[in-house]
């Protein structure tokens, strides 16, 4: 790994006649250096140190130095396994026959490998080799470099600040690695450097000003690190590619990115920083620019450099970007209208205008049909009135605006241009029907149309979409039946008609949407069966089909469906039994048929074999019998309910094995014996519901180990006993978090309401222990007489605001 080069050097120049040339070199001359090289550092390592001097002395591009079989002579001894050879460093690659190299890792060379080099060696290209370690100090001795890459690798540690001294060097690659610190000021002697990229590291610090200010810098990339302060005024006048986003830079855009423009600046990328104020007008004013990032920082005023609180007397900036070809400026805070000038016929170049969520107002100019635009996304904004129907002179791909307040039917115009592959128009105010010409878009791939007002039906034409994967028409009031032409759609992956007032029955061509993955049919009128043909859907993942009036039994042929991981069929009129062969769908995580109240029959064992099932509701269905033992096999089960069914026998020791529930509720069923002891070992328990059943016996003092227990409901049971002092390690009974940030997790939706800890109506002795009512807000005495029952879905509440 730390090979001695310096030795090498010396044997390699005491047989020049070894050195290979760039036209020919026999294997026979080289077997005698690999004989040289075993002598003085071993047969494993003077492969490696062989290739690394080839690397550095010969010309690799279309060298012939390589065109004969060294397979059996270098590949044929075995590598140690701490040798790797990838990207351009891999024999392979530069026309080595033979056998495979051992895939392990290389450290990066150590000092003296760098001195060796000396004074000779202008290109050090060690890209993508896994190379690890820090980079040598000793590299600044290396006077003569012109370029060094070493992207693409795992190195850590700082750059050297010695870099400085290379005043030879022009092109500097140390993107994709593992470097901390900060860009060293030193870098500003490398008074010739071209190319500067640091890409994809954990650098912190300010841009040094020295490096922006380089007469020669023509590129600097410097994104995805940690870099904070403001964007350096020093900006020379060379340079063409600027590229710091992705990180923490703050404060205004400078007008010095003017500068910029003597250098007929091509790409300019600030996104994903925290920049503030209005975008300066020299910005507006280079007319050589072709790609412009603005994206997701804090920008405001308006797009021709006004600031929202200016007055009429400030002119706006004119727009001069003739050659501007993609302008992104998503997710900052930009106001007014669109510019007029940015469509105009002097923009010739356009091709990509994307604005999401701006703020900005007023209709969609009539010009936008004189750009050549492919792609124009507008979405999240407040732009009103119709969409322009000279959108259709357009060759757009791409159009998008969603989440605006755009009124008017759609223009049938949009659907004539083939070219355009995604649609998307969700949430807004738009009427009409859905046009019957959108058999015309034969490219639309991703169509989006949710939370609008189309009142028709769906059309047949739809059926001719035949590359469509992505259809969102949920929210749309669409009604009538679902088209069977809807199973020509067979590149579908999505489809959502979720929230409409479609009626009928489920097409039984859905069986021929082999693709689909997700399919979303809830909160509609739909009647009949669930077709066993959608077992024909073979890479379905998520069926929603809840909020129906949907009967039947539910398909035992649904087993086959061998990636189905959600089942949602929660409130229709499904009857008989829980299938059994749902047992052997391995991928199954969430299972949801409550309020089914014809469902019958026990909870099949064979459930026991869903070991990824995460989540299952059974709540106001018929279901009985006992929980079956096999529960404690569902080792990722995070919620189980079953609420109002017949459910009867005890609840089964064997849900102590269940450690990732939090929620477990079994209330209004006919549960008998005892609280299992086991309850304790549920460790990540937070809510806990079994009342009004008929449980007797005591409350388990091992449940002192539930400490994240949140509700506790036991009322209107036979419990006896005492309320163990052992509970006082139960500290957050009858709580709620005080801060959620993270919505995913469940203890968020623990309401006030819900937080508190119920025992009334049984037969429970002594008094409370003390450790526990210190945890109470309010406590409520049992009453003398029992309180008539509530109805099921109403179940006792504490007062507004307060835990009991």
């Amino acid at each position: 790994q730390s090979f001695p080069l310096t030795q090498l050097v010396v044997a390699w120049q005491e047989h020049p006649s070894l050195r290979p040339s760039s036209s020919s070199l026999s294997p026979h001359p080289y077997r005698r250096l690999k004989s040289i090289m075993t002598r003085h550092l071993g047969c494993a390592r003077a492969w490696a140190a062989a290739w690394l001097l080839l690397m550095i002395t010969i010309d690799l591009p279309g060298s012939r130095a390589y065109e004969h079989d060294f397979g059996a002579d270098f590949f044929g001894d075995g590598l140690p396994d701490s040798v790797q050879w990838e990207g351009y460093g891999d024999p392979r690659e530069v026309g080595f026959p033979g056998s495979e190299p051992t895939k392990k890792a290389l450290t990066i060379a150590t000092a003296s490998e760098f001195v060796a080099c000396g004074m000779t060696c202008t290109r050090l290209i060690l890209e993508d080799m896994k190379l690890t370690s820090t980079i040598p100090t000793e590299i600044g001795e290396m006077t003569q470099l012109v370029e060094i890459n070493f992207s693409y690798n795992q190195l850590t540690g700082t750059l050297p600040t010695e870099l400085g001294e290379l005043t030879n060097l022009k092109h500097a690659f140390f993107g994709d690695n593992r470097l901390s610190g900060s860009i060293p000021t030193q870098l500003a002697g490398a008074v010739a450097l071209m190319q500067f990229e640091a890409y994809n590291n954990d650098f912190t610090g300010t841009i040094p000003d020295g490096l922006t200010d380089l007469p020669a810098l023509k590129r600097l990339y410097i994104a995805g690190n940690m870099l904070t302060g403001m964007l350096p005024t020093t900006l020379g006048v060379s340079l063409k590619f600027l590229d710091v986003s992705d990180n923490a830079l703050s404060g205004p855009l400078p007008t010095q990115l003017g500068n910029m423009n003597l250098g007929r600046a091509k790409e300019i990328d600030l996104s994903y920083n925290f920049f503030t104020g209005t975008m300066p007008s020299e910005l507006l004013s280079m007319p050589d620019l072709i790609f412009l990032y603005l994206d997701h920082n804090e920008l405001s005023g308006t797009l021709d450099g006004v600031p929202p609180e200016c007055d009429s007397e400030q002119p706006p900036a004119k727009w001069n970007l003739t050659s501007l070809k993609e302008l992104c400026a998503s997710g900052n805070a930009f106001s007014g209208t669109l510019p007029v000038e940015m469509f105009n016929a002097g923009h010739l170049s356009l091709r990509m205008v994307k604005l999401d969520d701006n703020m900005l107002e007023g209709p969609i100019p009539m010009h936008v049909g004189e750009a050549p635009l492919e792609v124009l996304s507008l979405s999240g904004n407040k732009l009103t009135g119709c969409i322009p129907s000279e959108v259709a002179g357009l060759l757009l791909t791409r159009l998008e605006l969603h989440g605006n307040d755009l009124n008017c039917s759609i223009p049938t115009e949009i659907f004539v241009d083939a070219s355009l592959h995604a649609l998307s128009l969700s949430d807004n105010q738009l009427t009409g029907t859905l046009p019957t010409e959108i058999a015309s878009a034969t490219s639309l791939s991703f169509l989006a149309l949710s939370m609008n007002e189309l009142t028709s039906s769906l059309p047949t034409e739809v059926g001719k979409l035949a590359v469509l994967k992505h259809a969102y028409l949920d929210s749309v009031v669409l009604d009538g039946t679902i088209p069977t032409e809807v199973g020509l759609l067979t590149a579908l992956v999505t489809l959502s008609l979720r929230y409409n007032s479609f009626d009928g029955t489920l097409p039984t061509e859905f069986g021929t949407l082999t693709s689909v993955v997700t399919l979303e049919v809830d909160h509609n009128s739909l009647t009949g069966l669930v077709p066993s043909e959608m077992v024909g859907m073979r890479d379905l993942e998520a069926f929603f089909w809840y909020r129906n009036l949907i009967s039947g039994t539910l398909p035992s042929e649904f087993a086959l469906l061998d990636n189905i991981q959600t089942l949602v069929g929660a409130f229709n009129k499904h009857t008989g039994a829980l299938p059994t062969e749902w047992g052997s769908m391995s991928h199954l995580k969430e299972l949801d048929l409550g309020t089914n109240y014809d469902l019958h029959a026990a909870i099949p064992t064979e459930f026991g074999k869903l070991t990824e099932l995460q989540d299952l509701f059974l709540n106001h269905t018929g279901i009985c019998g006992e929980i079956p033992t096999e529960i404690g096999q569902m080792e990722e089960l995070v919620v189980f309910r079953a609420m109002n069914t017949g459910l009867n026998g005890t609840i089964p020791t064997t849900i102590g094995l269940l450690t990732s529930v939090v929620d477990f509720q079994v209330r209004l069923n006919k549960l008998t014996g005892t609280l299992p002891t086991e309850i304790g070992d549920m460790h990540n328990l937070m809510t806990l519901l079994v009342d009004r059943n008929d449980l007797e016996g005591t409350l388990p003092t091992e449940m002192a180990a539930n400490t994240r227990l949140r509700r506790l409901y036991t009322y209107y049971n036979h419990l006896t006993g005492t309320i163990p002092s052992e509970w006082d390690s139960l500290t957050r009974l009858g709580s709620v978090p005080d801060d959620c940030r993270d919505q995913r997790d469940y203890e968020c939706h623990i309401t006030v309401s819900q937080a508190y800890v119920a025992v009334l109506r049984n037969r429970l002795q002594n008094p409370i222990p003390e450790t526990v009512l210190q945890q109470c807000t309010v406590v409520i005495p049992d009453p003398p007489a029992p309180p008539p029952l509530p109805p099921p879905s109403s179940p006792p509440s504490p007062p507004p605001g307060q835990g009991t």
